[in-house]
């Protein structure tokens, strides 16, 4: 997308305020690096990255010079990133991000939506526990388990 810098930013700090909390700075930092590097976008968002949608919401004056403050993207039933500037949280803007996720999961024909979440990342699972969605089971990975981090398989019934 044209405004992949604004994206790259929001992704960034995000990641910073949401998992900064718990999760080593060295682990945090590469993954940032990742995050920031345009041919990674590239890849991740070409047809073969079966992404079915990818949105950026900008902030809402109406200006052309408008920041991007939200990033969603979707794969089949999965809501697989949702970003949400840390200036722009507990604003409505993950709200309105996932009411477009779960509409585009149901006209795909889907019945549930589902997503993952750190289990240290309290303040992400009240909001998804607040929408609807249950934990359905807990889970590591090996990379995972060194770190502590264990992960959150949500789900919610769309019918």
């Amino acid at each position: 997308p044209e405004d992949l810098d604004q994206v790259m930013e929001v992704v960034g700090r995000s990641l910073i305020t949401s998992y900064g909390r718990f999760m080593p700075w060295e682990y945090l930092e590469d993954w940032i690096k990742a995050y920031r590097h345009r041919e990674n976008w590239r890849l991740y968002l070409a047809p073969e990255s079966e992404q079915d949608v990818f949105k950026a919401v900008r902030s809402r004056s109406g200006k052309k010079t408008d920041l991007v403050t939200g990033v969603l993207m979707v794969k089949a039933d999965l809501i697989h990133e949702l970003w949400v500037s840390p200036e722009f949280q507990s604003m409505g803007m993950g709200s309105m991000l996932m009411d477009f996720a779960e509409t585009h999961i149901q006209e795909k024909g889907y019945t549930k939506a589902r997503l993952y979440a750190y289990s240290p990342n309290t303040k992400a699972l009240t909001f998804y526990k607040r929408r609807g969605y249950e934990v359905q089971e807990e889970k590591t990975s090996e990379e995972y388990a060194k770190l502590g981090l264990h992960y959150a398989i949500l789900a919610k019934d769309l019918a």
